[in-house]
């Protein structure tokens, strides 16, 4: 039982820690969480289920032209709002705020689109045709070695996308703004490789979350909480601090259902939000954060 409940906590923090990930994209760069994230989880989850449940696409398929259309939704909302908040100097409470309604705005159009019922992406072909595995004693099923696959993969991407000339400006942007604009960055590229990375990670935790439990209109708002916990937990570090406040995450949901009930899984994380902020701003892990870095 421990050892299945140890398996299930790590996918689900990989899982929470492409959230984190793409919340730390933007925090690192701005100085807030973007709630408009939850948006980015839940259209295109939904545009995938409609794509390969509806139009009888295949799920690979259909999960990349979400992630796409992720993409340009996400750049679209970083010209039309967050670039033109910046401009009139709006701090990061604004932002957030807009940040907020966004994401709002878009459940409601969500559920008036494809109406308040839960669907899954478990009912389709791809899923129901693959047998379960157990890999070291441990059960994992079809969603949850995706979920651990596209970890690796998204991860190690970006982390490699670090290394390059583009990801230094990046870090530059991110560490000391007014600084990199003086020695030559190229901002408008910089943020259109983060807004981009930013929706990939979301994109693709929707539509894993998606696979792997339920989708609902409110799929984005239910694990964002989670995302932040794990993104504060990381110390706002990435790429490996958001994956390991990712895990932290998951395990202490996981084990609590051990010897909690389910309905108080929530609780835990509200408790290890607690704890985080009193750790200060390297978080529980030790990793640097942007407050040091300012």
């Amino acid at each position: 039982m421990w050892g299945q409940l140890l398996a299930n906590g790590i996918v689900a923090g990989l899982l929470y820690g492409l959230i984190a990930q793409a919340l730390t994209i933007a925090y690192r760069l701005d100085g807030f969480f973007n709630f408009a994230h939850a948006a980015l989880m839940t259209v295109p989850a939904y545009l995938t289920w409609a794509l390969a449940g509806r139009a009888g696409w295949p799920l690979p398929l259909a999960a990349a032209a979400a992630v796409l259309a992720a993409v340009a939704l996400n750049l679209a909302l970083e010209g039309l709002v967050f670039h033109s908040l910046r401009q009139r100097r709006a701090p990061p409470a604004v932002l957030l705020l807009a940040s907020l309604g966004i994401a709002i705005v878009a459940q409601n159009i969500v559920a008036m689109a494809a109406g308040d019922e839960i669907q899954t992406l478990g009912q389709l072909p791809e899923r129901a045709s693959e047998p379960p595995r157990h890999v070291l004693g441990v059960h994992l099923a079809l969603p949850q070695r995706a979920i651990v696959l596209a970890h690796v993969v998204l991860v190690g991407a970006l982390a490699a996308l670090l290394r390059t000339r583009l990801g230094l400006q990046l870090r530059a942007l991110a560490d000391a703004p007014s600084l990199a604009v003086v020695v030559g960055v190229n901002v408008a590229r910089a943020r259109l490789a983060a807004t981009s990375a930013a929706a990939v990670f979301a994109a693709a935790a929707g539509i894993l979350l998606a696979w792997d439990r339920a989708l609902s209109p409110s799929l984005g708002f239910d694990v964002l909480l989670l995302g932040i916990v794990a993104a504060i937990a990381g110390g706002t570090s990435w790429p490996r601090g958001a994956t390991a406040g990712g895990i932290l995450v998951g395990l202490a949901e996981s084990l609590a259902m051990g010897w909690l009930p389910g309905s108080w899984s929530r609780t835990t994380t509200a408790a290890i939000l607690l704890v985080l902020l009193f750790c200060g701003p390297r978080g529980a892990l030790g990793t640097r954060a942007l407050a040091e870095d300012r």
